[in-house]
């Protein structure tokens, strides 16, 4: 699971997503005189460092394109309605790239 960013994610949360099997790959807010103390967060902290080129290279060019083709804010009133709205813009991007890459597909084959 790749995120955007871990200020104030619930650890409850991310303990669900590890026993679905996934692998938070998150960039942990770190304040000045605090360190991370909760041991899963210090656990996603490790995994981002250890991912942190496939983090930048990959998903925040991708996570920009998104951003940049259908806008950086959310006009929604309730966070299930902006949450429906992200998914919308996640999915339409994904399904826009899909076909890019199918219709050079044929023609180059």
């Amino acid at each position: 699971m790749i995120a955007d960013a871990l200020y104030g994610m619930s650890t409850v949360l991310l303990e669900r997503f590890m026993k679905l099997g996934l692998i938070p790959v998150i960039p942990v807010k770190r304040g000045i005189h605090n360190d991370i103390r909760h041991p899963i967060r210090k656990l996603i902290a490790k995994n981002y460092e250890a991912l942190r080129e496939l983090y930048k290279k990959i998903i925040e060019q991708v996570i920009g394109k998104i951003k940049n083709s259908y806008g950086d804010k959310s006009t929604s009133k309730t966070f299930e309605m902006a949450s429906k709205e992200v998914l919308a813009k996640v999915i339409a991007f994904n399904y826009c790239f899909l076909s890019t890459i199918i219709f050079f597909t044929f023609i180059f084959n």
